[in-house]
């Protein structure tokens, strides 16, 4: 698999820069319904 980029669950490139990362995580939560898996995305969102 050499030469290939990663890639996540939506297909998309992995994220460049904390900010990118931090936005993702945004709007995954904001899409998330279930509170205990948002309130856990959210966490991450805070910290990256």
């Amino acid at each position: 698999m050499p030469g290939k980029m990663p890639r996540n669950q939506e297909g998309q490139k992995p994220t460049s820069s904390s900010k990118e990362t931090k936005k993702r995580l945004e709007e995954k939560a904001n899409a998330q319904k279930g509170g205990s898996n948002k309130r856990r995305t959210e966490e991450k969102a805070r910290r990256a």
